[in-house]
């Protein structure tokens, strides 16, 4: 059965190791997190393409509250 629950971007950055950083914090906040672009980002912080940190609709103010919070972002 598909899940069709609503995915959607919380945050975009240039940075693939510092969204996979800020993806574990968020998996550790118990918010189910997808990185996106992540092997299109090209050089890290060459600013080519951004990667994307996605977040399921329903987590999305847990998420904002987080990035808020932890990573001063957002």
């Amino acid at each position: 059965m598909l899940d069709s629950r609503k995915i959607v971007t919380v945050y975009k950055l240039f940075d693939a190791i510092e969204a996979e950083v800020i993806a574990n914090g968020l998996r550790s906040e118990g918010i189910h997190c997808f990185v996106g672009n992540a092997h299109q980002a090209g050089i890290t912080g060459s600013g080519v393409n951004q990667v994307e940190l996605m977040v399921r609709e329903e987590d999305l103010d847990r998420a904002i509250a987080y990035l808020k919070e932890h990573h001063d972002i957002v």
